[in-house]
Parts: structure tokens; C-alpha cells; sequence
């Protein structure tokens, strides 16, 4: 009984256990979002624009991360954007989702920032309808969040900087959604993901936390 006891002690402390883990990233800034479009570069407004209306046009909009608790080279089960609505909209919207393809991208400071380089993966975001004062939720992005983790120099604790960019929308389809200084912690965008890591070290792995910045 002690030596088959002691086997499976050993068993347990020295496997490899997989594990899912939820997290909620907040952007947790004003300066780390922010929008471009024919008016300029802002950072510090209430609201960014997404699509394109008469005035302004062609928007790009990003949203920095800075503290993503998702380890190097991490399975991603799931990953979306959730952002809240400005102002109501009857319209379809279409926009691409891209990262910025950097190990620890630092907020964005100017429009020519959105020439950084991105990601290959990218996402097609196409929302109808929204009503006011409401969350709405992207379109899966984990592989565009599985290309940045899986960077050599990726390390948890790193910052992700997600670009949503206009694709087809013209004429008069935007929206507006609430930034971190309009919103603060509660309405501002959040970044949520489902990954799953591999425990390589010896003891308990199988605790599933959530982190929320």
C-alpha cells in the first residue's frame, strides 16, 4: 500500500496537467485607446470611432492591453473584444481585426502608428443593429491573440495592441464606442480570453483563476 501510494504521489507531482483559464483585460488607460481618421489622431476623447460616415472618415481605432496574464505559447480557446455602445445604429458595419505584431507594443502616440506592422491573421467584424448603453461582443479573435502569445519574445504580463480597422463600410455606417475616459473601468473595452496552458513543474496546476485588471 506505501509503495503504491508513494507511486502515485510521484505521478502527481511530476505530470503535466492542462488546465483552462479565463481572463478579462481591461485597457485600464485613457492613453491606451484611442482613434484616426480624417480629423485626426485622438486618444483623449470621450468616444472612438469605428467605419466611416461623412464626417470622419475611414476611422481606425485601437485598443491597447497592457497587462495580458496568458503565458507563452498558450492554447487560446476562445477570444473576444467586448465594447459598449455609444448610440443606437440600424446599420451593418464591416470591420477587420488585427494586433499590432510586437512581443510588448506601447500605446500609440500618433496616426502613422496604425502603419506598424500587424498581424497576419486578422478577423472580419460585421455588426448589425445596436442599441445605446449596451456590450457587444467581436467576432472571434483567437487567432489573431495566438500569433502574438506565440512570439519568441512574448512573455505573460505583456501588452496586446488591437486594431480595428474600417473594411467595406462607406457613406454613413459607423459607430461610436465609450473610451477609458468616458467609461472608466466599467464601460471601457475589455479583452476576454479562454486558454489553455500546460503545467510543466511539479505540484498543483489544475486551479482554474480569473484575472481582471
Amino acid at each position: 500500500m506505501k509503495t503504491l501510494l508513494a507511486v502515485l504521489l510521484i505521478s502527481f507531482l511530476t505530470c503535466n496537467l492542462a488546465y483552462s483559464v479565463p481572463i478579462r483585460d481591461s485597457v485600464g488607460a485613457g492613453i491606451n485607446d484611442g482613434d484616426s481618421t480624417d480629423l485626426g489622431f485622438d486618444n483623449a476623447g470621450p468616444t472612438m470611432e469605428l467605419g466611416d460616415d461623412a464626417t470622419p472618415v475611414n476611422a481606425q481605432t485601437y485598443l491597447r492591453f497592457p497587462d495580458v496574464q496568458i503565458p507563452n505559447g498558450a492554447t487560446i480557446n476562445s477570444a473576444i473584444i467586448s465594447v459598449f455602445a455609444n448610440d443606437a445604429y440600424t446599420s451593418t458595419l464591416n470591420t477587420k481585426i488585427y494586433a499590432v505584431d510586437a512581443d510588448d507594443q506601447a500605446a500609440f502616440s500618433q496616426a502613422s502608428d496604425f502603419a506598424l506592422t500587424k498581424t497576419s491573421a486578422s478577423v472580419d467584424w460585421d455588426p448589425g443593429d445596436w442599441v445605446a448603453f449596451t456590450f457587444y461582443s467581436t467576432s472571434d479573435i483567437s487567432t489573431v491573440v495566438k500569433e502574438i502569445v506565440d512570439r519568441g519574445g512574448w512573455n505573460t504580463g505583456n501588452a496586446i495592441v488591437l486594431l480595428i480597422l474600417n473594411a467595406a463600410s462607406a457613406g454613413t455606417t459607423t459607430r461610436r464606442i465609450r473610451s477609458f475616459d468616458l467609461g472608466g473601468t466599467i464601460e471601457s473595452s475589455k479583452l476576454i480570453v479562454d486558454y489553455t496552458a500546460a503545467a510543466a513543474g511539479a505540484g498543483w496546476a489544475g486551479q482554474v483563476v480569473r484575472v481582471i485588471q
